[in-house]
């Protein structure tokens, strides 16, 4: 290759380092002066959290009374341990309650994928104390635990209930279009019932039908579906359901995106409040507060300008030590922190301040694989030293960035943001490093050789 040759391309990909640095540290910016790159996600204990009280207002429960007709004895003394017997039994269910509601409502906050939430509960009074990060998603997490998940398939004439939330096994949100519309695409609420409740569904489509009556009148028997005690549709049935679903057809069927996206959106509310199981108590928002993270900005830019200057020295370090190919390298480097920081905004990794561990430990795995690539060429221009080098190193780190993928990996699934934020840098540092070191490192430094 010519040496004009090998100078434009050394050039080109110093400027496409550049590019890249100045999207992912400064960022793009719009004519109206608003940045359309992703922001980065915080944590709580950067952020700051919401807190919300939630108290229970009613127990969905008959049992409380079941006992009420033992207090019959003529004996004083057989009354009244009767009654504390009544009362011991009555607290218990009432814990019970109070337990088997904050599981379920940890369950809803699991399905949304909620990662950096705490959860609380009062055991004595029932008060559920939920802290989690002020975000978009914050009226969609207060409306899934103010729902009960009450879920009833009604006889519309008797109010008899033929179906409940007893004989759910799981619901789903999805949607499509009909082969009988040309209007869009409708949206659908999916409901599967359990062994049991298919068994009721299949008996209900049998039953609830339209028929002739002797005078030749039309009969229809028909059923009331209700979610949150509201009817959601009255209907009879014009054949057996044996699949063991229902689907519901949720708004109309729309073209429009943002309004589709709304359907899916309440849709997707209903589905996780009815797949995660009915209240025993409704629970009621009643009080909520911001609370300000106690590391203040001053110190959070003290770390960033700690990390920054130790980056900076690396890479000095680099150019003064190995001259050219030093500074070649050097170039790698910062790609391979554009990369990751760019990663970062757009894999959602929430960033917290242990996540300092996982962007020093990325430091130190930089410096070693770039100081050991240079030992190995020194001042070298020799294009097969170049490749030799690159080869036995990745060679014998390999072990190394395995064990760091797979600890990454652990840490990824951790219920612990902290553990989590860890994990993801981690893993996407080591996946920007590698693909820095070769993509720009390795082609810097053999266009800049000799045969």
């Amino acid at each position: 290759m010519k040496k004009s040759s090998k100078t434009l391309k050394i050039m080109l990909i110093v400027l496409v380092i550049v590019l890249l640095s100045i999207i992912s540290f400064v960022g793009i910016y719009d004519k109206n002066g608003n940045k359309t790159i992703r922001e980065y996600k915080l944590g709580a204990n950067l952020e700051g959290i919401i807190q919300i009280k939630y108290t229970p207002s009613s127990i969905e429960n008959d049992e409380s009374n079941s006992q009420e007709e033992s207090f019959d004895s003529s004996e004083e003394s057989d009354i009244e341990e009767k009654q504390e017997s009544h009362e011991a039994k009555e607290t218990s269910l009432i814990e019970e309650n109070y337990i088997k509601s904050k599981q379920i409502i940890q369950d809803r906050l699991d399905a949304l994928k909620l990662s950096d939430y705490e959860i609380r509960l009062n055991n004595q009074t029932g008060d559920i104390y939920i802290s989690l990060a002020d975000d978009s998603n914050l009226d969609s997490v207060k409306e899934v635990i103010s729902y009960v998940g009450k879920f009833q398939m009604k006889d519309s004439e008797t109010d008899d209930i033929l179906l409940d939330n007893g004989d759910i096994q799981s619901a789903k949100v999805g949607y499509g279009t009909s082969n009988s519309s040309s209007s869009g695409a409708n949206v659908y609420l999916t409901i599967n019932f359990n062994k049991e409740g298919k068994k009721k569904l299949l008996d209900i489509s049998n039953k609830y039908v339209k028929t002739t009556d002797e005078e030749g009148n039309e009969v229809e028997k028909k059923v009331s579906l209700l979610i949150e005690d509201e009817e959601v549709i009255n209907t009879s049935f014009t054949e057996p359901l044996d699949s063991g679903m229902i689907q519901l057809t949720l708004g109309s069927a729309t073209t429009d995106t943002s309004e589709l996206q709304e359907y899916i959106q309440q849709g997707s509310k209903i589905a996780t409040v009815l797949d995660n199981g009915k209240l025993p108590l409704k629970y009621t928002a009643d009080n909520e507060e911001f609370i300000k993270s106690d590391i203040s900005m001053k110190n959070i830019m003290i770390v960033i300008y700690i990390l920054i200057g130790i980056a900076v020295l690396d890479i000095i370090y680099l150019i003064i030590k190995y001259k050219k190919n030093g500074m070649l390298s050097a170039c790698s480097y910062i790609a391979s922190i554009a990369i990751l920081l760019l990663l970062i905004r757009y894999t959602n990794t929430i960033i917290v301040i242990e996540s300092v561990v996982a962007l020093f430990s990325l430091i130190i795995l930089n410096h070693y694989l770039y100081t050991r690539i240079l030992n190995k060429i020194g001042n070298s221009t020799d294009e097969e030293n170049i490749k030799n080098a690159f080869k036995e190193v990745y060679k014998s780190s390999i072990d190394l960035l395995i064990v760091l993928l797979i600890i990454a990996v652990v840490f990824v699934y951790g219920t612990i943001t902290s553990i989590n934020s860890i994990g993801m840098i981690l893993f996407w540092g080591i996946i920007s490093t590698g693909v820095s070191s070769f993509l720009f490192g390795r082609t810097l430094l053999l266009s800049n050789a000799k045969k």
